[in-house]
Protein backbone atom coordinates (compact mmCIF):
# COMPACT_ATOMS: atom_id res chain seq x y z
CA UNK A 1 0.00 0.00 0.00
CA UNK A 2 1.51 3.38 -0.94
CA UNK A 3 2.08 5.89 1.81
CA UNK A 4 -0.03 9.01 2.13
CA UNK A 5 1.43 12.18 0.58
CA UNK A 6 3.34 14.38 3.01
CA UNK A 7 1.58 17.41 4.37
CA UNK A 8 2.77 20.60 2.77
CA UNK A 9 3.41 23.67 4.84
CA UNK A 10 4.41 26.99 3.35
CA UNK A 11 5.62 28.19 6.74
CA UNK A 12 7.70 25.38 8.18
CA UNK A 13 11.16 24.37 9.23
CA UNK A 14 12.44 21.13 7.74
CA UNK A 15 15.14 19.07 9.45
CA UNK A 16 17.24 17.10 6.96
CA UNK A 17 19.46 14.32 8.28
CA UNK A 18 21.67 12.03 6.18
CA UNK A 19 24.30 9.50 7.20
CA UNK A 20 27.07 7.73 5.35
CA UNK A 21 26.67 4.07 4.45
CA UNK A 22 27.39 2.03 7.58
CA UNK A 23 28.02 5.31 9.44
CA UNK A 24 31.34 5.64 7.66
CA UNK A 25 33.00 9.02 7.53
CA UNK A 26 31.68 11.41 4.89
CA UNK A 27 34.33 14.05 5.39
CA UNK A 28 38.03 13.25 5.62
CA UNK A 29 39.56 16.70 5.32
CA UNK A 30 38.63 20.38 5.16
CA UNK A 31 38.22 20.20 1.37
CA UNK A 32 35.29 17.79 1.74
CA UNK A 33 33.54 20.17 4.15
CA UNK A 34 34.19 23.14 1.85
CA UNK A 35 32.82 21.35 -1.25
CA UNK A 36 29.72 20.25 0.64
CA UNK A 37 29.07 23.75 1.96
CA UNK A 38 29.51 25.22 -1.53
CA UNK A 39 27.05 22.63 -2.89
CA UNK A 40 24.50 23.65 -0.27
CA UNK A 41 24.96 27.35 -1.06
CA UNK A 42 24.61 26.72 -4.81
CA UNK A 43 21.46 24.64 -4.36
CA UNK A 44 19.87 27.15 -1.97
CA UNK A 45 20.63 30.01 -4.38
CA UNK A 46 19.10 28.02 -7.25
CA UNK A 47 15.98 26.79 -5.43
CA UNK A 48 15.09 29.64 -3.09
CA UNK A 49 15.24 27.64 0.14
CA UNK A 50 16.34 29.43 3.29
CA UNK A 51 18.97 27.94 5.60
CA UNK A 52 18.49 28.47 9.31
CA UNK A 53 21.38 26.28 10.42
CA UNK A 54 23.50 23.37 9.27
CA UNK A 55 26.02 21.09 10.88
CA UNK A 56 28.39 18.82 8.99
CA UNK A 57 29.87 16.10 11.19
CA UNK A 58 32.38 13.53 10.05
CA UNK A 59 29.78 10.76 9.62
CA UNK A 60 26.46 12.60 9.12
CA UNK A 61 24.83 15.94 8.35
CA UNK A 62 21.98 18.07 9.70
CA UNK A 63 20.32 21.05 8.01
CA UNK A 64 17.38 23.20 9.13
CA UNK A 65 15.78 24.81 6.11
CA UNK A 66 12.69 26.83 5.26
CA UNK A 67 10.88 26.33 1.96
CA UNK A 68 10.06 28.93 -0.64
CA UNK A 69 6.33 29.66 -0.86
CA UNK A 70 5.79 27.58 -4.03
CA UNK A 71 5.80 23.77 -4.25
CA UNK A 72 7.55 23.16 -0.93
CA UNK A 73 7.78 19.39 -1.02
CA UNK A 74 8.88 19.15 -4.64
CA UNK A 75 11.72 21.52 -3.84
CA UNK A 76 12.42 19.66 -0.59
CA UNK A 77 12.83 16.43 -2.53
CA UNK A 78 15.25 18.13 -4.94
CA UNK A 79 17.27 19.63 -2.08
CA UNK A 80 17.38 16.33 -0.18
CA UNK A 81 18.48 14.53 -3.34
CA UNK A 82 21.21 17.10 -3.96
CA UNK A 83 22.48 16.81 -0.38
CA UNK A 84 22.53 13.01 -0.73
CA UNK A 85 24.45 13.33 -4.00
CA UNK A 86 26.99 15.53 -2.22
CA UNK A 87 27.30 12.94 0.56
CA UNK A 88 27.83 10.23 -2.05
CA UNK A 89 30.57 12.29 -3.74
CA UNK A 90 32.28 12.78 -0.38
CA UNK A 91 32.25 9.05 0.41
CA UNK A 92 31.46 6.69 -2.49
CA UNK A 93 30.22 3.24 -1.49
CA UNK A 94 28.16 0.38 -2.82
CA UNK A 95 25.42 0.79 -0.20
CA UNK A 96 22.33 2.93 -0.30
CA UNK A 97 22.28 6.42 1.10
CA UNK A 98 18.79 7.13 2.36
CA UNK A 99 17.99 10.19 4.45
CA UNK A 100 15.64 9.82 7.38
CA UNK A 101 12.04 10.89 6.85
CA UNK A 102 11.49 14.62 7.02
CA UNK A 103 10.60 16.03 10.42
CA UNK A 104 8.53 19.20 10.22
CA UNK A 105 8.77 21.69 13.05
CA UNK A 106 6.15 24.41 12.90
CA UNK A 107 7.13 28.02 13.50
Amino acid sequence: MPRFPRLQYEIAIYHIVARGDGRRKLFHDQGHYDRFTKGLVDEVDRSGWGVIAYCWMSDHIHALITPPPVEPLLRHAALTLRLCQLVRQAEPSNGALVPRPVQVLSR
